[in-house]
């Protein structure tokens, strides 16, 4: 819940191009949390690839829109939000890694999206109260297309992929999990290519290439001093 408030109202007040280079951070901050709280084994072409992941998500966004930041909200404190997300998200990484060695990704999964029914299931509600929607928000629930659309994203958008992104933080170290993160932006221009015919420029498909290129590295090297230490997860898997 505290990730996705964050980012809600730090995209608000920050350009689309911005939000996405600072977003784009969370790896390094797992990157360097790891070593720290996990004692998971890092190097120095791991970290090198990391970076590059981070400077085609950085490209990608310069060739896009920019965005525009909203008139009335403090580009300062949109960055800090955004900064609040990048903690949040790495935070959550960490403690799913260590969580996924004493319950199964299924379990992690349902307690996580019980909580974030209850808690913004409850904000909705309190909202809807105080400025008189509530009834509109009953009635967008008979609407088809509001309906599909919330199934998916749901089931699909958050079940599924918070599910199989656990089982992998489970099973890796969180460092190389997290980096997968940065492919977000590259499925998404190719879904804008594929089915609504938008353009990919040269500057998009080299910061594309440098993504894969470091989610790539960030794995390959793992096997050279980048894994987990073999006592970690017995400490931490029953």
């Amino acid at each position: 819940m505290l990730y996705f408030t964050c980012e809600t109202y730090g995209v608000k007040q920050t350009s689309a191009s911005e939000s996405s280079i600072i977003i784009s951070l969370v790896p390094v901050a797992v990157f360097l949390f790891s070593g720290v709280m996990l004692r998971e084994k890092i190097n120095v072409c791991q970290g090198l690839c990391v970076v590059a992941s981070v400077a085609g998500v950085a490209l990608m966004a310069a060739a896009g829109p920019g965005g525009a930041v909203e008139s009335g909200g403090s580009h300062l404190q949109g960055v800090l939000w955004l900064l609040g997300a990048v903690l949040a998200a790495a935070l959550y990484t960490i403690l799913s890694r260590r969580a996924g060695s004493h319950f199964s990704a299924f379990e992690v999964t349902l307690v996580m999206m019980w909580a974030g029914a209850l808690a913004f299931g409850a904000a909705g509600l309190a909202e809807g109260a105080l400025t008189g929607c509530a009834a509109a928000l009953v009635h967008a629930w008979q609407r088809p297309v509001v309906l599909g659309g919330l199934l998916y994203l749901g089931l699909i958008a958050s079940v599924a992929a918070f599910f199989l992104y656990n089982y992998a933080v489970a099973h890796m170290p969180a460092s190389r999990a997290a980096v997968f993160l940065n492919l977000v932006p590259v499925t998404s221009c190719v879904a804008g290519f594929l089915f609504f015919g938008e353009r990919l420029g040269s500057w998009q498909l080299a910061g594309a290439a440098l993504i894969l290129l470091g989610v790539w590295g960030t794995n390959y090297f793992a096997g050279r001093g980048g894994r987990a230490p073999v006592g970690e997860e017995v400490v931490y898997r029953r």
